[in-house]
Order: C-alpha cells, then structure tokens, then sequence
C-alpha cells in the first residue's frame, strides 16, 4: 500500500509505534522516502511505556526503531499522549527526544472514545486544567498559544456565531479509507463509506 501511494505521488507522512521496524523495513524507507515519520513514545521508562501500550518489550523495540530510522538520516519527528499514566514524564521526554535525540517533540491532550464507542480511553484523559498547567509550563506553547488567541480572538455571543464556532475539513479538504476500502469522510466517523472496490477514486469524492 506505502509503495503504491508513494509511485502515485502522494506526500505520506507515515504514523508509526516504531516497534516492528527492521533493518529491512528502514532500507525500504530511505530508498522511498517519506514526506515526513512520526513515532510516539508513550513514555520515557520502560514501565510506563509498557504500561500504556500493555505489550511486554514494547519499549525496547520501539527505541530501537528509533534509532533505525535516525541511523539513516529519515525525516522523523516524536510525539506523545499527555494522559494521566505519563503527565509526570512529559518534560523527561521532551528534554531526551529535544536534547538527547536532537529531533522535534510535541505532546497532545487529545483522547477520543473508541470507533466502537467504547468510553474505556477517557480514564486516562487528563482533565482541563491539568492541559492548561502543562501548556503553561512550556514558553513555546504559552507563545503559540498566543498566536492563535490573536487570531481567533473573543468567545462566541450570540446563537448565530455557533455555526462558526467549530471548522473541519471532513469531505472537504481530506477523507479517510478504513482497512476495508471504504472511504470515509473522517477516520471517526461511522458513517456509511463508499467501497472503493466498485468505483474510483473520483466518484467517492463527488
């Protein structure tokens, strides 16, 4: 699927737990580049690490494939959940991706239930004030932050402005094709999608 994308020429950025790449898989890589890499490391020790993903060795491997990929010059940047298993390594983190690495670091409050509907992924969500004390503990968010008050600037006053309180690209600017070829207009919504087995590409998108 990579290599097809990759020979239409499309721009990939390539979402990755890191822990199944090989030696293989990291040639492969550097021969068809991609846009961009992003693996996240769910923790800066081991146990917490495996305490979220619930995988035995997980930690290791994924370091590794870290450093796979680093060893031939990928474009890779690390990321993280901010959730309540690992808000107190968040900075532990940041100071071994940013110093130790020398690669590009953010973390994401996010947390959504299960396509399934399934609420068991907002136990560990971390509550609104405990993402406003980490974005507060960090100048470069304080400072982005800023920037996007400046441009969205006051709160909502009146019933009118609702319909321009929340934007998505959903069906307009972007799509998502499940594993089963169904193409959809977000990776979360259920839907109905359009079997991309019985027609194209264009005929899903109109």
């Amino acid at each position: 699927i990579y290599t097809y994308a990759k020979k239409k020429g499309l721009i990939i950025t390539l979402f990755t737990n890191g822990i199944l790449l090989t030696p293989e898989i990291a040639d492969y890589l550097a021969e068809w580049r991609p846009f961009s890499i992003e693996i996240t490391l769910y923790g800066r020790t081991k146990e917490t690490y495996e305490r979220v993903t619930g995988i035995s060795g997980s930690y290791e491997k994924c370091i590794k494939g870290i450093h796979l990929l680093m060893e031939r010059s990928l474009p890779l940047k690390l990321k993280t959940m901010a959730i309540t298993i690992n808000k107190n390594e968040i900075w532990e983190i940041k100071d071994y991706v940013e110093k130790d690495l020398g690669l590009e670091f953010r973390f994401d409050p996010i947390v959504n239930p299960r396509i399934d509907c399934s609420q068991n992924p907002l136990n560990v969500r971390l509550s609104p004030r405990e993402v406003v004390e980490l974005d507060l503990k960090d100048p470069k968010r304080i400072e982005e932050w800023g920037k996007f008050c400046e441009k969205f600037t006051g709160p909502v006053h009146s019933p009118e402005e609702l319909d321009d309180l929340y934007h998505c690209g959903a069906g307009i600017s972007s799509f998502a094709i499940d594993p089963y070829g169904l193409m959809r207009v977000c990776a979360l919504s259920p839907d109905d999608g359009y079997d991309l087995h019985r027609g194209s590409f264009r005929d899903g998108w109109e």
